[in-house]
């Protein structure tokens, strides 16, 4: 089995191409991959690991070799967050999701897995049906939780591959929605429309941000809340 060394002053050794992944994202896997997949040049490589290596980040891998401005090699074109994850989802075998905040029923959210539970994993659920929970994640190869959430949620877990940040943004987001709508119907208030405009928000402010959501209002019924502690 593939695992991470600890020293991140140390160059990756080769992975055996026979063993599947497991583990933690780490920068220089994906540098690897980046060049076996023809997705940036040998010398683009070495500089983002000549780069990398000289100081140590707490950002998640993806994101931190977003912030370094590699180009592509096939038209010279910068690696945002978006497209070094839209591709490690195809070579994960999973389906890259952008989050859309209208797209997601908060309470299913919040009865699936409490707050604290998704931080830890760094998931977030987006959707759940009687059968399946369609779960994001920004960590492909880490998959020892799922059997818990679906003994728990009695569902199927679906896998979809998210930037780390739009996950930790709507995991914030999404529970503290729940909790304000959750603590206004205990009071027998009405959260139905004050919660809608709130996610409206959400979708706004994520449009904003990618300058490519749209965002659909057909989530304002989606408003039974509870979460699960």
């Amino acid at each position: 089995m593939n695992t991470v060394p600890s020293d991140h002053s140390l160059p990756h050794p080769l992975l055996n191409a026979s063993e599947p992944y497991r583990g933690l994202l780490d920068w220089r896997i994906l540098v690897q991959w980046l060049g076996q997949d023809g997705i940036i040049s040998p010398a683009e490589a070495e500089r983002t690991i000549a780069r990398c290596a000289q100081v140590h980040s707490a950002q998640p891998p993806l994101t931190r070799l977003a912030s370094v401005s590699m180009t592509r090699l096939s038209d010279g074109k910068p690696l945002d967050v978006e497209t070094i994850t839209e591709w490690l989802a195809g070579r994960a075998g999973m389906r890259y999701l952008r989050i859309d905040p209208l797209k997601v029923d908060v309470g299913k959210v919040a009865d699936t897995m409490s707050a604290v539970y998704a931080e830890r994993h760094k998931v977030l659920p987006v959707q759940v049906n009687a059968k399946e929970v369609v779960i994001a994640t920004s960590e492909p190869f880490v998959t020892d939780w799922i059997e818990e959430v679906e003994r728990h949620s009695r569902r199927s877990v679906r896998l979809v591959l998210s930037s780390p940040a739009e996950i930790a943004k709507f995991t914030a987001e999404f529970f503290a929605l729940a909790r304000s709508v959750k603590a206004a119907l205990k009071s027998g208030g009405n959260a139905g429309a004050g919660s809608f405009e709130q996610l409206v928000e959400l979708g706004k402010s994520s449009k904003q941000a990618t300058r490519r959501q749209r965002p659909r209002c057909g989530a304002g019924r989606r408003l039974a809340l509870a979460i699960c502690v």
